[in-house]
């Protein structure tokens, strides 16, 4: 199955199009592994030539979780794991991955959770404000 989604807009100079495929490259991604073995899911990365601006940008497919060369399916079932308490090392030989991008992902879940906590006190302060100014 291969996945050539075409862009909306031009991530350089925000053109709506015309776009030119410039090239299209089979490679593989982590995705979640089966009985305790490493998996890996191929597809296609498009790069797309924006006619406006002549610059080159890629797409990878919809289910893919950039930066890392993972499913967004493997990045929620890291997720899980280490929610359920399981160590860096063993999620890490069971996806195939190493510990350091395990790592990383821990360190982005928790960036993500303190953002929307940060956002969430933003919110109430203003709805405490609001109300108190309305009394």
């Amino acid at each position: 199955m291969t996945d050539h989604p075409m862009p909306q807009q031009c991530p350089f100079c925000q053109a709506q199009g015309p776009f030119k495929r410039h090239a299209l490259r089979e490679t593989w991604w982590r995705d979640v592994p089966t009985e305790s073995r490493p998996r890996v899911r191929r597809g296609h990365m498009v790069r797309w030539r924006c006619v406006t601006c002549q610059q080159i940008h890629t797409i990878q497919p919809h289910w893919a979780a950039p930066p890392r060369r993972m499913t967004q399916e493997l990045a929620r079932w890291i997720q899980r794991q280490l929610a359920q308490g399981q160590p860096i090392s063993q999620i890490a030989q069971a996806s195939g991955l190493d510990g350091k991008t395990i790592r990383s992902v821990r360190q982005d879940l928790e960036s993500m959770r303190h953002n929307q906590q940060a956002v969430s006190q933003i919110a109430c302060g203003r709805f405490l404000h609001a109300s108190i100014e309305s009394t």
